[in-house]
C-alpha cells in the first residue's frame, strides 16, 4: 500500500510538472506571436477600432476628403510595414473608404456629412491598393482611389 501511495504521488507530481511546462511553452509562444515592430504611433487605435468623430485631425495622419465628386486626394503613398494613420472627412452625405484587396478587408471607414473618422493599420507589402466608396452607386460615380505602398 505504501509503495502504491508513493507511485500515485509521483504520478501526480509529474502531471503537475507537465501541465506547468505546457502552460509556460504556450504563454511564451503567445508573447512571441504578439511581438510586432511599429515605426510610428497609431493615432486611431487598430483595425478593430474606428474612433468617434474627430474634432481635429492629429498631426501625421493622412487626411482624405470624400464628396460626390470623389476622394481628394485620389492617391497617396505610404511605406510598407509601417503604421498608416488615415483620417476621412465626409463633405456631403454618407460615404466610406474600403479597400478592394483582401489583405486590407478589415480597413473600413464610414462617415456622414461633415464628419471625420480615422483608423490606424500597418501597410501591407509593396504594391498599389485600390480603395473606393462602397455606398451603392458611389463607386460607379468614380469615388475611387489608390494607395501606393513603397
Amino acid at each position: 500500500m505504501q509503495k502504491s501511495a508513493k507511485n500515485i504521488i509521483a504520478i501526480i507530481v509529474l502531471i503537475i510538472l507537465l501541465i506547468l511546462l505546457i502552460y509556460f511553452v504556450v504563454d511564451y509562444n503567445k508573447k512571441q506571436s504578439k511581438t510586432t515592430i511599429e515605426t510610428s504611433k497609431p493615432l486611431f487605435g487598430n483595425l478593430n477600432q474606428i474612433t468617434n468623430p474627430l474634432e481635429k485631425i492629429p498631426e501625421g495622419a493622412i487626411s482624405i476628403k470624400i464628396s460626390r465628386t470623389g476622394f481628394e486626394p485620389k492617391e497617396f503613398t505610404v511605406d510598407s510595414k509601417k503604421v498608416v494613420n488615415l483620417a476621412l472627412t465626409g463633405m456631403d452625405g454618407t460615404h466610406s473608404l474600403v479597400f478592394k484587396d483582401k489583405v486590407l478587408e478589415k480597413v473600413k471607414i464610414y462617415v456622414g456629412r461633415e464628419e471625420t473618422r480615422g483608423i490606424s493599420f500597418t501597410a501591407p507589402k509593396v504594391g498599389d491598393y485600390s480603395f473606393y466608396c462602397d455606398i451603392p452607386g458611389h463607386k460607379e460615380a468614380e469615388e475611387i482611389g489608390t494607395m501606393h505602398v513603397k
